[in-house]
């Protein structure tokens, strides 16, 4: 028999590519207001405080960088902008 935990344990290389692709997650789905799917994405670069706005539509717009605000804080800037 195994011992209790190892069940539950997962491989490190798992582990460091899921920390590694939860840095730069794009916050979203939100709803585009140009072509009116739920493909907007809200991108926040924290290292070079940059935000941006990316649909698969070809829509793309840079935000000023808060790092008090979360991702719906600046999806709802932008939609008060846009």
């Amino acid at each position: 028999m195994c011992p209790r935990k190892a069940r539950y344990n997962v491989p490190k290389h798992i582990v460091d590519s899921i920390r590694s692709k939860t840095k730069s997650v794009s916050f979203g789905p939100y709803v585009c207001p140009e072509c009116g799917t739920e493909k907007l994405r809200i991108i926040i670069r924290e290292s070079s405080q940059k935000c941006y706005v990316r649909c698969t539509c070809g829509l793309m717009k840079e935000l000023t960088f808060n790092p008090n605000n979360e991702a719906i804080d600046y999806y709802n800037d932008f939609m008060d902008n846009y």
